[in-house]
C-alpha cells in the first residue's frame, strides 16, 4: 500500500476554506452590527434565528472528536457505540422539552446565573463557573489536538506548529467577530463537512464494493455488535449505556454555556425549542456517517490485507480515517485537502464556542460582579477578546498533554467532561424538580459527586485497566512505508494510560483483599456523567433537609422549577397565586383558609 502526502491542489482548497472561516469574522468584526455592547459580541443581540442556531448546536459537538474519534472507536471496538445516537437524540428532547423552557425566559447571560437565582446564593454559581472553566479549557485541547495530529501527519509540519495553526484560526475569528461570527461561521463549517464525509462516504463504498460488502467483512470480523444488553455497568458498550447514559450525558451538555448562549441568543422560547429540536437530526445522520466510516476503513483494510492499526503502521486509532482517505483518494488531486479542511471545520467550530462562552462565563460570574462597574461597554468587550487569547493559548498545552497521555480521543473527551458535567447537572436538577433543594446541598452534592468521579477516573488511569481490542485485520500485504511511520517514529514521552491493555484482573490478582475497592475502578467512562448526578442529587438532598432546606421550600419562586414540576403541582399553584387572598383552591372551589404549602 502506498499512501501519498499532500499535493498541491490539497493546499488551495484547504487554504481557501480556512481563509473564508476568516473572512467571515472580519466581516462581522467590521460590516456585522458592530461589537460596541457585550450584549453584541457575546449573545449577537438575542436575534438569531432558529435555523443558524442549530447548525451551530450540531457542528460545536461535531468537532474532530466526531471525525476521528468516531471511526476510531468503531474500527477497534465495534459497532455498539453506533447506538450512541439514540441517546444523543434522546437527550436533546429532554433540552428543548425541559430546559429551553426553563432558562430562556429568564433572560440569563450565564449559564449559571440560574443556579444564584434558584438557591439565592452564589456559591453554587461560583463552583459550577469555576469547575467548568478549567474542564472547557481542557476540553478545547482536546479538539486542537485530532486535527492537529492529522496536519502533522499529511502535511510533515512539526506538531508544535500544527497545534498553533488550529488554535490561531479560532482565535483570529472568534475574538474580532463576536458570537454572530461564530454561528455563522458554523453555517459555512457545516456545509463543508457535509462535503467532507459525504465524499468520503461515496469513494469509500465505490473502492469497497457497497454497503453490503462492508457489512459482510465486519461481521465475519466480529465488528456487528448490537445486543449487549448486560446491566452490568464495567462493560464498555452496552444497550443501557449507549441510549440511557449518552440521553444524560448530552442533557448535561445542554447546560454548558456553549448551548446555554445558542438557546439564550434566539428571541423566543419557541424558537429556543425549534433550535433544539431541529438539531436531532443532523446530529443522528452526521454521527451514522462518520460510525459507518470506521467499519468502512476496517472493511477496505481487510480487503487490502493489511490493516495499519495492526501493523503498527499507525498507532492511534485517531489516525485510521486520515490514513483511509489518503489511501482512497491517492489518485484525486484536492479530495485530501477537502477532507482536512472538513476536520478543520469541524474542529474549529467547537473551538470558536468554546472561546466565545469561556471569556462569557469569565466576564459574568467572576468579573463583572466585583468590578464590572469599572468598564464601560467597549472596555468590556475588549477584555472578552483578550480573555479569547489567553484561553486560546491554553488550549494549545491542553493539546500537547492530550498528546502525551495518548489515548483514545472519545473516552478523553468523555471522561474529562463528565466528571464536571454529571455533578453540574445534578445542581440543576436539584434546583428545577426539588423546592426544598438549598445552596449548602447543592455545593455538598456537587462537590461529592466530581471527587468520587475524579477517584473512579484517577484509579482507572493507575490501575491501568482499559478494555481489550477487538482482533485487528491481516497485515500480509503491509509492505510500504509511508508518512504515518514517520509521524510514529515520534512516540510520546509517556505511556499511555489510557490505551494500554494489561487486563484488571491481572492487577486484581496481586492485591487480593482490595478486590472489591479496586472494582469501581472497571465502570465503563460512558456511565461517569449519570454516577456524577445521581451522587450529587443524593448527597445533596440529604444535606438540604439535615440544613433547613424544608423550612424554605416555599420561598422557591416557581419560574424556577421545570414546567412538568409545576404541572404536577398545578393545584399548589393556583394556592399560591391566591394566598395573598387568603383562599385556598379544592379543583372547584376557593375557600377562606390557611395555607400550608408543599415543601419538597
Amino acid at each position: 500500500m502506498s499512501i501519498r502526502s499532500f499535493e498541491a491542489w490539497d493546499y488551495v482548497i484547504f487554504a481557501m476554506c480556512l481563509c473564508i472561516s476568516l473572512g467571515i469574522g472580519v466581516y462581522h468584526a467590521f460590516f456585522g452590527g458592530g461589537q460596541d455592547t457585550t450584549e453584541k459580541y457575546y449573545y449577537g443581540n438575542r436575534n438569531m434565528g432558529a435555523l443558524p442556531v442549530a447548525l451551530s448546536m450540531l457542528v460545536t459537538y461535531q468537532s474532530s472528536i466526531f471525525m476521528l474519534g468516531y471511526p476510531g472507536e468503531m474500527y477497534i471496538y465495534g459497532s455498539m457505540f453506533w447506538l450512541s445516537f439514540v441517546g444523543v437524540g434522546l437527550g436533546f428532547v429532554l433540552v428543548a422539552v425541559f430546559e429551553a423552557p426553563l432558562l430562556h425566559p429568564l433572560k440569563i447571560r450565564s449559564a449559571f446565573e440560574y443556579l444564584e437565582a434558584r438557591y439565592k446564593s452564589t456559591g453554587p454559581r461560583k463552583l459550577a463557573s469555576f469547575m467548568s472553566v478549567i474542564i472547557y479549557a481542557i476540553f478545547m485541547g482536546l479538539v486542537v489536538y485530532g486535527p492537529a495530529i492529522t496536519l502533522k501527519t499529511v502535511t510533515q509540519f512539526p506538531l508544535w506548529a500544527s497545534m498553533i495553526i488550529v488554535a490561531a484560526g479560532g482565535i483570529f475569528y472568534t475574538s474580532i467577530g463576536g458570537f454572530k461570527a461564530v454561528i455563522w461561521a458554523d453555517v459555512f463549517q457545516s456545509i463543508i463537512i457535509v462535503i467532507g464525509i459525504f465524499a468520503i462516504l461515496i469513494q469509500g463504498l465505490i473502492k469497497v464494493g457497497g454497503s453490503n460488502e462492508v457489512w459482510r467483512i465486519n461481521e465475519e470480523y466480529g465488528r456487528i455488535q448490537f445486543d449487549e444488553f448486560s446491566p452490568d455497568i464495567t462493560v464498555r458498550h452496552t444497550v443501557w449505556g449507549m441510549v440511557i447514559a449518552n440521553m444524560i450525558q448530552f442533557f448535561s451538555l445542554g447546560y454548558s454555556q456553549m448551548v446555554v448562549q445558542r438557546i439564550m441568543s434566539t428571541p423566543t422560547t419557541g424558537k429556543a425549542m425549534q433550535a433544539s429540536f431541529l438539531a436531532i437530526p443532523g446530529f443522528a445522520l452526521f454521527g451514522s456517517i462518520s460510525c459507518f466510516l470506521g467499519l468502512m476503513a476496517f472493511a477496505y483494510n481487510v480487503q487490502q490485507g493489511c490493516d495499519p492499526l495492526n501493523k503498527k503502521i499507525i498507532v492511534r486509532p485517531e489516525q485510521v480515517l486520515p490514513y483511509f482517505v489518503m489511501d482512497i483518494f491517492d489518485s484525486t488531486p484536492g479530495m485530501p485537502g477537502v477532507f482536512l479542511a472538513a476536520l478543520f471545520s469541524a474542529s474549529l467550530s467547537t473551538l470558536s464556542s468554546g472561546l466565545n462562552s469561556l471569556p462569557t462565563i469569565t466576564w459574568e460570574d467572576f468579573i463583572k460582579p466585583h468590578c464590572g462597574a469599572r468598564f464601560s461597554e467597549v472596555q468590556a468587550t475588549m477584555f472578552g477578546k483578550i480573555l479569547v487569547v489567553v484561553f486560546g493559548s491554553l488550549a494549545i498545552g491542553f493539546a500537547y498533554l492530550a498528546y502525551l497521555l495518548g489515548g483514545p480521543i472519545v473516552q478523553m473527551t468523555s471522561t474529562a467532561t463528565s466528571c464536571v458535567n454529571g455533578p453540574i447537572l445534578g445542581m440543576f436538577l436539584m434546583g428545577a424538580i426539588f423546592k426544598s433543594a438549598n445552596a449548602k446541598g447543592a455545593i455538598a452534592g456537587c462537590l461529592s459527586g466530581f471527587a468520587f468521579l475524579l477517584w473512579i477516573a484517577l484509579g482507572q488511569v493507575v490501575q491501568k485497566f482499559a478494555t481489550p481490542r477487538l482482533p485487528g485485520g491481516p497485515t500480509a500485504n503491509c509492505t510500504a512505508t509511508s508518512m504515518f511511520n514517520q509521524f510514529n517514529n515520534y512516540t510520546s514521552p509517556v505511556q499511555s494510560n489510557f490505551s494500554t491493555t494489561e487486563s484488571f484482573e491481572s492487577v486484581a490478582d496481586h492485591t487480593g483483599h482490595f478486590h472489591k475497592i479496586l472494582g469501581v475502578y472497571k465502570v465503563s467512562y460512558i456511565w461517569y456523567t449519570t454516577i456524577g448526578m445521581l451522587v450529587c442529587m443524593l448527597v445533596g438532598m440529604i444535606v438540604s433537609v439535615l440544613t433547613g432546606g424544608i423550612r424554605t421550600a416555599d420561598e422557591v419562586d416557581m419560574k424556577y422549577l421545570f414546567n412538568l414540576r409545576r404541572m404536577l403541582d398545578s393545584k399548589r399553584v393556583k394556592q399560591y397565586e391566591l394566598k395573598e387572598r387568603g383562599h385556598k383552591f379544592d379543583g372547584e372551589n376557593e375557600t377562606s383558609v390557611e395555607l400550608v404549602p408543599e415543601k419538597f
